[in-house]
């Protein structure tokens, strides 16, 4: 159901409420509500988040975001990748994820997760163009 579909159908429950229709009103609260779980169910709306994450120590820290993304049940939707050769002691990677997560798991808890393995030297969101 659209946005306006919505305030359309609250309007005419204030409408039924108004008039004093109290079971008019809540049944079609309840046909609402259950209109609403099914269209939710039916269609989903992947949302992606995008990531940057910069790295060293390459091979160890792929093997972490592998396992990291599997077990959180994170779909990885798209990934580009650069290399630093500037820094002396070690090559810096940078890493531009595109996930799809789960409904259950928040950008901000996987940033935070992220941000704790120690070869990880910095991650970010990025805005959806």
């Amino acid at each position: 159901m659209t946005t306006a579909a919505s305030i359309w159908t609250i309007a005419g429950l204030g409408i039924a409420v108004g008039m004093g229709s109290y079971f008019l009103a809540l049944m079609g609260c309840l046909v609402i509500l259950l209109v609403l779980r099914v269209i939710k169910r039916l269609f989903r709306v992947q949302s992606s988040k995008r990531i940057e994450i910069y790295y060293v120590n390459r091979e160890e820290t792929k093997k972490f975001l592998t396992s990291y993304f599997a077990s959180m049940g994170i779909n990885v939707l798209g990934l580009d990748y650069s290399v630093d050769t500037n820094n002396v002691e070690k090559n810096s990677y940078i890493n531009l994820y595109t996930l799809s997560l789960p409904d259950t798991k928040s950008i901000a808890s996987v940033v935070e997760d992220l941000s704790e393995f120690e070869h990880i030297r910095r991650v970010h969101t990025l805005r959806e163009n």
